[in-house]
């Protein structure tokens, strides 16, 4: 699988964008099988996936995929990763825009947002933490009153958390602590 992203890349710096999409798809599900979606091999996959889409022009994929990276960043960024949450979404933005897609940074957050029962439904393991990685990005991005109810949703979540420890320090740099 590793070698698969490697080759992708080497595809898609060749010109041959959709070889390249279909290796880094084969590298993703490998990984995914092998480990599981939220993985730093897999955001890597996805994210080639974002920029060869982006350099077709395919919008829908594009958005699709950068849906899935906000889903695998959210879900895995730690307390001391808070500045790649807002960064994370102004590089969708960009990559977005190479497609043909006009969104503002904040107009992806506020589409994070709503899709976040999609991204990780009642349950999920990772609910809390991508919930208080949301409301983290909001406040940063000067929308904080987008927060308070995801900070509620996370706290409930925590009783389905795969690593409270972790969701709870995230939790706590929220601004609803």
């Amino acid at each position: 699988a590793y070698t698969l992203l490697s080759v992708a890349g080497v595809y898609g710096n060749g010109g041959d964008k959709p070889q390249s999409v279909a290796t880094y798809n084969r590298a993703r599900d490998i990984f995914v099988s092998n480990f599981d979606d939220y993985r730093y091999e897999v955001e890597r996959c996805v994210s080639g996936l974002l920029r060869e889409c982006a350099g077709m022009g395919d919008q829908d994929g594009a958005m699709t995929w950068s849906d899935d990276i906000i889903r695998i960043r959210f879900g895995v960024a730690n307390k001391d990763e808070r500045d790649g949450l807002k960064k994370r979404l102004e590089l969708n933005v960009q990559q977005l825009a190479r497609a043909g897609v006009s969104i503002t940074p904040h107009d992806l957050l506020k589409r994070a947002i709503e899709r976040a029962d999609l991204m990780t439904p009642p349950q999920h393991p990772r609910r809390a933490r991508t919930l208080a990685n949301l409301a983290r990005a909001a406040e940063d991005m000067g929308v904080g009153d987008l927060a308070s109810s995801l900070c509620e949703r996370a706290r409930d979540a925590l009783a389905y958390s795969g690593s409270r420890d972790d969701d709870e320090a995230v939790l706590s740099q929220t601004p609803c602590t």
